[in-house]
């Protein structure tokens, strides 16, 4: 519900659920049917391509409520890139997401004019 020019936290809240959770599972339920039938493709995660991803993260960034610096995988090692990977891999295939990666602090940036319609920000 927008109040005035506030959008009020229950209006975001349902917004960013609606982002981040539910078009997850739509998405893997899409992707489970494209497999039985053959048709899908599964992504997988590589230790490459994480790498190159951490290198590209700029150092100094505000920690996520874990509060894991970049830098710590970044400099972890490849038996870290390993593990990340792993989890990841497992994640995109449907296992339960760690509950502290659950968690995140949203600040929603206005990207277009009217700044009272929530469609008109995205989330960092």
């Amino acid at each position: 519900m927008i109040r005035g020019n506030l959008i009020s936290s229950d209006t975001w809240e349902k917004y960013y659920y609606k982002l981040l959770v539910q078009n997850r599972i739509e998405s893997l339920r899409k992707n489970e049917k494209l497999l039985e039938k053959g048709i899908g493709k599964v992504i997988e995660v590589v230790n490459n391509t994480l790498k190159h991803a951490t290198l590209r993260v700029k150092a100094g960034r505000a920690t996520g409520p874990g509060d894991s610096p970049i830098e710590l995988i970044k400099h972890g090692g490849q038996k870290l890139l390993e593990v990340i990977t792993i989890w990841f891999n497992k994640i995109i295939i449907g296992e339960k997401v760690p509950e502290d990666w659950k968690f995140a602090i949203i600040t929603s940036i206005n990207k277009k004019e009217d700044k009272r319609k929530y469609e008109n920000y995205r989330g960092i």
